[in-house]
């Protein structure tokens, strides 16, 4: 055979050792990596998806809580003032209990007794003063009626602006000069000799009145001079009480009030 017919069959012939084409694919090494890239670019979107969700789920919890923080705070503070609000009001009326009627322009609301009587008339004591120097605490239903004091207040001492008294008791010993405090016993009547109150309703103690403005005006004008263990009567105007509007129930409006007073002690 000739070298020409041999060269013929080489070149029609595949080498043995030649490759074979290569698919399509594997031709395209990029076509391969574009699939994964498409499934991350996937997965990525999912998971920047599902944070941006969670994050607006959990501001929003947050928001929640703060609003139920700020209301529980509100509830406590407004516990807190209503405590402190009822405790002033409780401490007010046992300070008005304590100091009773004659801190009534302050605020203090009167306190009606629990019954009412007539002074009768008869003659006043000697003396209030027991056997070791101390005041013994007057009965004052016992003072002569006080509808004859009043019909006859004339007679009485005038201090002016309508302001009178007479000394049912003569005292002994300091008298009471203005602006003092003093510690003392009452009851008060109406002009018809109608009982309204008493510091000794209900067991009361003697209390002390302070007259540089702690009472109503009849009593600071009214009772200096008045000397210890001594009881003085005081017929009081309106204008030195409580006015024209009164002090409801116990006190009408331009009432004029009787006070027999009895003085235990100047401090």
């Amino acid at each position: 055979m000739s070298s020409h017919s041999k060269s013929k069959k080489t070149a029609g012939q595949q080498p043995k050792n030649t490759p074979a084409p290569q698919a399509k694919s594997a031709q395209n090494p990029n076509a391969a990596a574009k699939q994964p890239t498409g499934a991350v670019k996937s997965a990525a979107t999912q998971r920047d998806g599902a944070p941006r969700q969670s994050t607006s789920k959990g501001l929003a919890g947050q928001r929640f809580q703060r609003q139920m923080r700020q209301q529980q705070v509100q509830r406590q503070q407004n516990i807190v003032t209503g405590g402190l609000i009822a405790a002033v009001l409780l401490i007010a009326l046992l300070i008005a209990g304590q100091n009773n009627l004659l801190h009534w322009p302050f605020g203090s609301s009167p306190k009606i007794a629990s019954a009412t009587s007539t002074a009768s008339s008869g003659t006043p004591a000697a003396s209030a003063t027991g056997g070791s120097g101390a005041c013994t605490t007057a009965d004052f239903s016992k003072l002569p009626a006080v509808a004859t004091t009043v019909a006859n207040s004339a007679k009485l001492t005038d201090l002016g602006q309508g302001l009178k008294y007479v000394d049912l008791v003569a005292g002994s010993g300091a008298a009471v000069k203005a602006n003092d405090t003093i510690t003392v016993n009452y009851t008060l009547y109406d002009t018809t000799g109608k009982k309204l109150q008493s510091n000794l309703d209900n067991g009361g103690s003697s209390f002390q009145a302070n007259l540089n403005g702690g009472v109503i005006q009849g009593w600071s004008l009214g009772l200096v001079g008045l000397k210890t263990c001594g009881i003085r009567r005081l017929i009081i105007p309106p204008a030195l009480a409580y006015g024209a509007t009164g002090s409801q129930p116990l006190i009408q409006p331009n009432e004029t009030l009787v006070f027999d007073v009895q003085l235990i002690s100047i401090p």
